[in-house]
C-alpha cells in the first residue's frame, strides 16, 4: 500500500500515534487516508504497518486504523489532551515548532545543571546563577509563547500575566491539576507546575521569575532548583498542548488526575 510515511516516537501509550495520524489528516484536508505508519520504539526497533487512517472523536483527537489484514484499532490521546490541544489553534506551526525547539534546550539546560545540584527533593530551595538564567528563560518563554495565542484569539495586542491566566483557565479545563512527572524519578516525581493559576493568581514560580528577571543579582536566592524545575516544567505543558510532543525530561505530561485521587498523595510530589 503507497501511502504518508508517518514517523512516530512510541512512548506513552499510543498518544504519539494518535497525535501523528491526525496531525496528518489535518495537513492533507481528509477524513481518510492510505498511511505507512512507521514506530520507533525506544529499544531501537522499527515496525511499519500500512494501514487506512480515519477521523474519530475530536475532542480526544480519535483516529481509528484499519490494517490491510482486516484488523481495526482506535487511538485517542484520552485525559492528557485537554479540549482541541489550545495552543495548536493559536499559533502557527512555524510558532509551535519555535517554542519546541526552545523548549527543548531549556530542559537540556536545566539537565546539565542537575550534573552540579543533584537533582532531589532536599536540595529544593538550592539557588544559582544557572538556575537564574533558566528560570528567567523559561519564563519568557512562557509568557511569549502565551502572548502570541492571546493575541490570536482575543486580538489584545500587549496581554498581560492577567491575560495569560484567563486564556489558560478558559481554554484548559482543570488547568491547576495539569501535572508531568520526572522521568528520572521513581519517587517524588510529581509536578503541578500551574497548580495555583486561577483567574487572579499566578503558578507559584512566576514572582520569583519576575523578581529574577527584574534583578537578578538581588533576587538570587530566589533562583531555586524548585522553581527552575517548575517553570520548565510549565513550558513543557506549552509544548505539548502544542505540539503533541511527550518525549524529554517529563512523561504522563498533562494529566489531570481527580481530585482526592492516591496519585496526588504528598509522598507523590517533588519537594514535599
Amino acid at each position: 500500500m503507497k501511502g504518508e510515511v508517518v514517523p512516530v516516537e512510541f512512548d506513552v501509550l499510543d498518544n504519539p500515534i494518535s497525535a501523528a495520524a491526525w496531525d496528518l489528516l489535518d495537513n492533507r484536508s481528509a477524513d481518510r487516508l492510505s498511511v505507512l505508519i512507521e514506530i520507533q520504539r525506544k529499544d531501537g526497533n522499527r515496525s511499519k504497518h500500512s494501514a487506512v487512517v480515519s477521523r474519530g472523536n475530536e475532542t480526544t483527537r480519535q483516529t481509528f486504523l484499519e490494517f490491510t489484514d482486516g484488523s481495526r484499532d482506535s487511538l485517542s490521546v484520552g485525559s492528557a489532551m485537554p479540549k482541541l490541544m489550545s495552543l495548536r489553534r493559536h499559533l502557527t506551526r512555524e510558532e509551535a515548532r519555535a517554542l519546541h525547539t526552545q523548549q527543548a534546550d531549556l530542559e537540556e539546560r536545566l539537565w546539565k545543571a542537575f550534573e552540579h545540584v543533584a537533582l532531589d527533593p532536599a536540595h529544593r530551595d538550592v539557588y544559582s546563577t544557572g538556575f537564574a538564567r533558566i528560570l528567567r528563560d523559561a519564563g519568557s518563554l512562557f509568557a511569549s509563547a502565551l502572548a502570541i495565542a492571546v493575541k490570536t484569539k482575543s486580538g489584545i495586542l500587549k496581554p498581560t500575566i492577567d491575560d495569560y491566566r484567563r486564556y489558560l483557565v478558559d481554554e484548559v479545563e482543570a488547568i491547576e491539576r495539569r501535572s508531568v512527572d520526572i522521568r528520572e524519578l521513581h519517587r517524588a516525581s510529581l509536578l503541578l507546575p500551574l497548580e495555583d493559576t486561577s483567574p487572579t493568581t499566578s503558578p507559584s514560580w512566576w514572582q520569583p521569575f519576575t523578581d529574577v528577571k527584574h534583578d537578578a543579582i538581588a533576587n538570587i536566592q530566589a533562583a531555586t532548583l524548585r522553581h527552575a524545575l517548575h517553570a520548565v516544567a510549565a513550558t513543557r505543558l506549552l509544548d505539548f498542548w502544542a505540539s503533541g510532543n511527550s518525549q524529554g525530561v517529563f512523561v504522563n505530561v498533562g494529566i489531570a488526575y481527580p481530585p482526592g485521587s492516591t496519585d496526588l498523595s504528598n509522598r507523590r510530589f517533588f519537594g514535599i
